[in-house]
């Protein structure tokens, strides 16, 4: 298995051990709510809300915000610079490349 900070298999290991931990506190949250005890909205808030009616604690509530906190880190995708990711030339296709118009209308100018 490899480490923790590896960015790739490593990263998705760690968000999912985290995801996995706060499992049952963020099922506590659900639980709540749907026992009408918590309103669903506004969401933003609803964690600290969680915890003010006692459906977590604050350990659990460390677990959730470490799990979101995992998650998103490993659903970033990396960073191009705009120049890495620009069509290379004028843009145009590359002679003798496929044109969808071409298929369309074949006497179509480019």
């Amino acid at each position: 298995m490899p480490p923790p900070d590896d960015p790739g298999l490593g990263r998705l290991e760690l968000a999912l051990d985290k995801v996995m931990a706060a499992a049952p506190a963020a099922q506590a949250v659900k639980a709540a709510v749907r026992a009408g005890k918590l309103a669903r909205e506004p969401e933003d808030t609803l964690l600290e809300r969680a915890l003010k009616a006692g459906a977590i604690d604050e350990a659990a509530l460390k677990r959730i915000r470490e799990a979101e906190k995992g998650r998103d880190d490993a659903i970033q995708v990396d960073e191009f610079d705009s120049n890495e990711v620009r069509p290379r030339g004028n843009g145009e296709p590359e002679e003798g490349s496929y044109r969808p118009e071409r298929a369309v209308n074949p006497t179509r100018a480019r």
